[in-house]
């Protein structure tokens, strides 16, 4: 099983599936506020069968644009 794992602060997000080329997740209410809201890097951490990789996310252009759609919508 594939995992993704996102951190956002003190909260822990994760997903698994089975292997695909394309990771498909579920972004609950829960975790677009919690993007939105992040003030420190959004960490993410892919995990593929013994390996994994990890990169962040920076909170200010991503909580930006979440905030903007919010707002639209």
């Amino acid at each position: 099983m594939d995992k993704v794992i996102i951190r956002i602060g003190q909260k822990e997000f994760a997903q698994t599936q089975s292997g695909l080329h394309t990771f498909y997740g579920t972004a609950d209410l829960e975790l677009l506020n919690a993007i939105a809201n992040a003030s420190e890097p959004i960490e993410i951490e892919k995990i593929v069968g013994d390996g994994s990789s990890k990169g962040t996310i920076s909170p200010k252009g991503s909580s930006a644009a979440l905030r903007w759609i919010r707002v639209i919508k």
